[in-house]
């Protein structure tokens, strides 16, 4: 509706006098960003290409096209952008990236679990309303926490407050 009401000219005028336009530029055009498109896109990039290539193929075999290039205009301009890249930084970007992510997936995981079995050793000796307590605490905040897996806290609970109930006198199926 903006678009319309106020015209292009005066949208783009506004978006070339703003600060956020050209921090929004100047993060498009950072190797990371870029990194973050390979890293994500990564297997379906040669799939575009070659279903670009054998598009304009077809489009050579039916006479729909006088060009001469393997691409077609959209494929050719993203070919060009790519090529344009140092794919040298831009790909080590992809490496620091995905060492991170496995970080975050494994290693936060495992630890996750050594830091519930010495929370478990630690609640041993507390009274189970003071276990109830800090484990909501604990579980709260952990699924919070992105990285973090949740079976593993729901198993913890259950594990845990099951324990303390068993030896407290009124608590239980035996009552």
């Amino acid at each position: 509706w903006a678009f319309f009401e106020v015209g292009s000219n005066t949208l783009e005028k506004a978006a070339s006098e703003s600060k956020y336009t050209h921090i929004l530029v100047d993060i498009w055009h950072s190797d990371w960003t870029k990194a973050l498109i390979m890293g994500g896109f990564n297997v379906l990039i040669p799939a575009f290409f070659g279903l670009n290539m054998l598009n304009a193929y077809v489009r050579k075999r039916r006479n729909r096209t006088d060009s001469r290039d393997k691409f077609t205009p959209l494929g050719r301009r993203l070919f060009n952008e790519i090529a344009a890249w140092d794919l040298c930084k831009v790909m080590n970007r992809v490496c620091i990236l995905a060492e991170l992510f496995f970080m975050l997936q494994v290693g936060v995981s495992r630890l996750t679990y050594i830091f519930l079995s010495w929370l478990n050793s630690a609640l041993a000796s507390l009274d189970l309303g003071i276990v109830i307590l800090l484990v909501v605490l604990v579980g709260m905040t952990m699924f919070l926490l992105p990285p973090v897996p949740g079976v593993p806290v729901y198993v913890f609970s259950g594990i845990v407050i099951s324990a303390r109930g068993e030896g407290t006198d009124g608590v239980g199926y035996g009552g």
